[in-house]
């Protein structure tokens, strides 16, 4: 017979920690430019949670907008560098910030720069030198994003979605699937909730189809209880 300790044991899930960051580099740890941020992500491509960092606030709500969308299966921060020849004959290196895949094998390089250095200066004008020039097996296009390229509540919806995709509940998900033909016109998540009768676990599952595609956000704002939704399809 085996002992408490052994049967305890038994019954819990095997850890596994988040693989390992796939950054060429990683960012100085003491800069007046840069600053690190470390997190952690469910990536589709992996089926299971990656290290990611990033060399600024901008680049890391850039990568966590990626991960919301439906269409990136990848996320990969700082990846290699890549020569380019500028105006003036010279050759020069480029790092882009993000390299995202998506679904359908194409690859987008994300150039992520503060919206004030971008406008007095002639870096649109050098992302273009470097996109001519570009190896087709690197990236198949490139993307320039600045700190206004996305909204504050983008951002929270965006977050909320990447914190509950680290958690995966099939039993969660099952149930929403198997309520979803109750789900007539549009309702707010609260009543899914009580529908369902799983409590926070519905709300996160109900968040993950928002952005998975079963379900559409009606109501503006942040993502909250009150929020109505809907069946994409209806």
């Amino acid at each position: 017979m085996q002992s408490s300790i052994e049967q305890y044991t038994s019954q819990e899930p095997i850890y596994q920690p988040p693989l390992e960051c796939l950054a060429s580099r990683m960012p100085p740890a003491r800069s007046k430019k840069s600053a690190r941020v470390y997190h952690t992500a469910y990536i589709p491509s992996d089926d299971h949670l990656r290290r990611l960092v990033s060399e600024s606030g901008t680049e890391f709500f850039t990568s966590q907008l990626a991960l919301a969308s439906p269409d990136i299966v990848s996320v990969i921060p700082q990846p290699e560098r890549i020569s380019f020849i500028d105006k003036r004959g010279k050759k020069r290196h480029h790092t882009f910030d993000v390299l995202l895949e998506h679904r359908d094998g194409m690859k987008t390089a994300v150039a992520v720069k503060p919206f004030d250095r971008v406008v007095n200066s002639d870096f649109r004008e050098i992302l273009s030198v470097i996109a001519g020039q570009m190896p087709p097996s690197f990236a198949d296009r490139v993307c320039l994003v600045t700190d206004r390229s996305f909204t504050r509540v983008q951002i929270f919806n965006a977050a909320m979605f990447v914190d509950f995709s680290k958690d995966q509940d099939p039993e969660a998900d099952q149930c929403l699937l198997s309520i979803s033909g109750d789900l007539i016109g549009t309702m707010t998540i609260a009543s899914i909730v009580a529908l369902s009768g799983h409590g926070g676990a519905m709300f996160r599952a109900v968040v993950r189809q928002l952005f998975g595609g079963m379900l559409q956000l009606v109501s503006p704002g942040r993502i909250c209880s009150a929020s109505q939704v809907r069946l994409a399809c209806s």
